[in-house]
């Protein structure tokens, strides 16, 4: 039985609209915002996870993925998946599916595929990847459900000599974050800087010439340090900002 105060997993609906992951990744990080799960403190592993909630380990795994994308968790190669004593969680380039707005409630999007294919290096401005090729890389424009206005436009761009499945996991799934779950991602980087609409951008996103952008780039990388992973987003900020939390440990109650 559960000591006071403890996580309590409860099963995810599976009539819900909400994919069986991002449900099981909603309780966790509840656990975690509420500090029932404590910087430090180490994550079930995941086969009682799966036990606990009733899934399949792969849909942990998407769970665990996207927590560790948000800078809510670091895995430790051997060791396990702990909660980060202090985090700095960029919304757009960190959560598949689903963005949340400054007063927390949920601001669902839906993508419409544009173009996907290999490159020789992934599309980043800012930050440096030293990696070849070959690239795999899927490129989304995102709209908001309520209304279907455009809200970014997305690329993900994944090594295919690391991520060797993910074409295949994302045609099966639709989902960037279900293509990168067998990651094992020790750092990301990530850079912001505001730019023009690029012209080829203007009728996809809906915006005049001259409209300001916010570029996010974010690049995971393994244990060894290689680079695994590529996210580059251009978001109308006019729609929802970017939500950047940062926790101090050492000012937590």
């Amino acid at each position: 039985m559960p000591a006071p105060g403890a996580f309590r997993p409860v099963p995810p609906r599976r009539g819900s609209p909400d994919p069986l992951y991002v449900q099981i990744r909603d309780q966790l990080a509840a656990a975690i915002e509420s500090g029932v799960l404590a910087p430090g403190a180490a994550v079930a592993s995941e086969p009682d996870l799966a036990a606990a909630f009733g899934v399949g380990r792969p849909t942990v795994r998407q769970a665990i993925a996207l927590l560790r994308l948000q800078g809510l968790v670091v895995t430790r190669h051997g060791r396990g998946t702990f909660v980060t004593a202090g985090r700095v969680r960029a919304v757009p380039a960190g959560v598949d599916g689903m963005l949340r707005t400054p007063g927390g409630s949920d601001l669902r999007v839906l993508d419409e595929l544009v173009d996907s294919g290999t490159v020789a290096h992934p599309p980043l401005q800012v930050l440096r990847v030293d990696e070849g090729g070959p690239w795999w890389t899927v490129t989304r424009v995102r709209h908001l459900a309520d209304d279907g206005r455009p809200l970014c436009a997305r690329t993900d761009a994944f090594s295919t000599r690391l991520v060797p499945g993910a074409e295949r996991r994302f045609a099966a799934t639709g989902s960037a974050e279900a293509a990168a779950a067998e990651l094992d991602v020790a750092t990301s980087q990530l850079a912001a800087r505001a730019v023009v609409v690029p012209t080829a951008w203007r009728r996809p996103l809906a915006v005049v010439p001259g409209t300001p952008l916010l570029a996010v780039e974010q690049v995971d990388r393994t244990v060894s340090g290689a680079a695994c992973r590529a996210v580059t987003v251009l978001l109308r900020t006019d729609l929802v900002p970017l939500v950047t939390e940062i926790a101090d440990v050492a000012h937590r109650a």
